[in-house]
């Protein structure tokens, strides 16, 4: 968005929500369909960490449990919620909210160098189906914009993993996308050269007619 653009907008920034918020949000659901989930204190705090800071999400998940008709005794710990929301892949749907939800978290989790979550989104997305060459796409994507030129071997990995993808196929295949995840959360990040390539298409739009200087020009048309 160019500055003309901005100066005639009220821009609103828009922070993720911090586990206050997110508890509360789940108390309301919980008022909404008119029970409460059982968890325990340390589930519930987990619960809101997955969400990590987006709400709509966080309803997400509770719809989730609450379509499991759990009893309300005994209260689930993480580890008990964790094994029942892997089971949600079974209905995931490509074009619904949990596809979309999912390679966020994994980008998410990418770009906070958290390794073992990415591997986990990752392994949620394999095993609902989701088409590993999407998700590679995404993953070369990553290793562009945001890995850069911290360390440009990113984008020859995520090629090799693809290729390699394509040679194997699933589910052996699927190793090349678990060893480029780890890379890719764990190598260094930049965006220093997105940043400067959009800087340079905004200036572009905004100043597209202005003439090279005289001492770049070729000899015969300065």
């Amino acid at each position: 968005m160019n500055g003309a653009l901005l100066s005639r907008l009220q821009v609103l920034v828009l922070h993720p929500l911090d586990t206050v918020a997110l508890l509360e949000i789940l108390s309301r659901a919980e008022i909404q369909l008119g029970t409460r989930l059982p968890l325990d204190e340390n589930a519930r705090n987990a619960l809101a960490l997955m969400a990590d800071g987006d709400g709509r999400y966080l309803l997400n998940l509770v719809e989730s449990l609450h379509e499991f008709a759990l009893p309300p005794e005994p209260l689930l710990n993480p580890d008990e919620l964790a094994v029942h929301l892997a089971r949600r892949p079974l209905n995931y749907d490509r074009a619904g909210d949990e596809h979309y939800n999912l390679i966020s978290a994994l980008h998410k989790s990418l770009r906070a160098s958290d390794c073992d979550a990415a591997l986990y989104w990752l392994a949620r997305m394999v095993q609902a189906g989701e088409d590993q060459r999407y998700i590679l796409r995404r993953l070369t994507r990553f290793a562009s914009e945001d890995i850069g030129l911290a360390a440009p071997e990113a984008v020859g990995k995520a090629i090799a993993a693809w290729h390699s993808f394509e040679r194997l196929g699933a589910p052996e295949g699927d190793l090349a996308l678990a060893e480029l995840v780890i890379f890719l959360a764990t190598a260094p990040k930049s965006n220093a050269a997105y940043l400067a390539w959009k800087s340079a298409l905004n200036t572009a739009r905004e100043k597209g007619t202005l003439m090279p200087p005289k001492h770049i020009l070729n000899a015969p048309t300065a």
